[in-house]
């Protein structure tokens, strides 16, 4: 085969193992599933601790401190809990935050660029150096894939539905390199809203039924790189210390930028003191469910007005 040919073959097939459909698992070796799951996993956890937490507390009485050690160590899960055991504040405590719903909005925009540039002198060897004859080929790829889903669950059913084997073997720890994979703080996420739940400070976004809601967006970009640009030298067949050159640079770049938005709401309010309507019927008939996906739509269209007052300001444009 002709080395000039061998040349290009080599060059064009030096990136050859990027992705056609590009995947988190390509790289990080975390699949969707396993990440939605790990994510699930943490606000498991972190709901979890806080109920736990509140069982324990230094005022509860001796009963119901004991169940919260039994969840603690692990000899009774969640779902096994019978309310009648606990005391009235504790009992009322839980149910409050039974039906409160987490919604988690996942976006996985990720894109990848492959490329080639080959550049050979043919004449030079031929003529000794007087003469040149440069030639060159390029091979520039791209491929991205946005891949975006939206999941929905209950505190409670998330307790009732994951056990600690379902996560026993996922890691709590920080991955610097794919934040995604790793813990992403919704430890202090879900305990700022019950917090603030508690402080009686939260209210929906347009404060009419009052049912809290709180909103929060995780972006993560992590963009690896690496280029090349080796220089081959070939001794010409019959010519002493004549030389046929070869340039190849070649670059690839993958960015992997991923979005996790938590939506965080109570359910309705049915007390006897809810507000109501001429009918009677409480105002606040939406499932946290609809208000946590909600939240999140919410913090979007906040960002989306905050954008155009922003254009408009830098246009000298009225803003009202």
């Amino acid at each position: 085969m002709n080395k000039n040919r061998l040349i290009f073959l080599l060059a064009t097939a030096g990136l050859g193992g990027c992705a056609t459909h590009p995947l988190p698992e390509n790289y990080s070796g975390v699949n969707t599933v396993d990440i939605v799951r790990k994510i699930r996993c943490e606000a498991r956890s972190a709901i979890a601790e806080r109920a736990i937490m509140f069982l324990m507390r230094d005022d509860a009485p001796a009963k119901t401190y004991k169940i919260g050690e039994a969840l603690k160590k692990g000899n009774l899960s969640f779902k096994n809990v019978n309310y009648y055991d606990l005391d009235m504040k504790t009992a009322e405590y839980v149910k409050k935050y039974d039906n409160s719903a987490i919604a988690y909005q996942f976006t996985f925009n990720i894109k990848e660029n492959n490329d080639i540039n080959v550049g050979l002198d043919l004449l030079k060897p031929l003529t000794g150096g007087s003469i040149g004859l440069g030639i060159s080929s390029s091979n520039n790829r791209e491929r991205s894939n946005i891949r975006s889903f939206t999941i929905v669950e209950e505190f409670k059913k998330l307790l009732d539905s994951m056990s600690d084997n379902d996560c026993f073997n996922v890691s709590s720890g920080v991955n610097v390199m794919y934040p995604i994979t790793g813990s992403v703080g919704l430890s202090e996420v879900i305990n700022t809203f019950i917090d603030l739940n508690e402080m009686k400070v939260l209210v929906d976004k347009e404060n009419k039924d009052k049912i809290p809601e709180m909103a929060e967006t995780l972006n993560f970009k992590t963009v690896l790189s690496i280029s090349a640009n080796p220089k081959l030298d070939l001794t010409t067949a019959g010519r002493k210390w004549q030389t046929d050159l070869a340039h190849v640079e070649a670059k690839a770049t993958r960015t992997d930028d991923h979005t996790v938005q938590i939506g965080l709401s109570l359910p309705p309010d049915k007390s006897p003191s809810a507000p109501r309507g001429r009918d009677g019927v409480a105002k606040s008939t939406k499932s946290a469910k609809y208000r946590a996906v909600q939240a999140i739509l919410n913090q979007k269209d906040d960002r989306r007005n905050a954008n155009d007052i922003r254009v408009k300001e830098f246009l000298g444009l009225p803003t009202y």
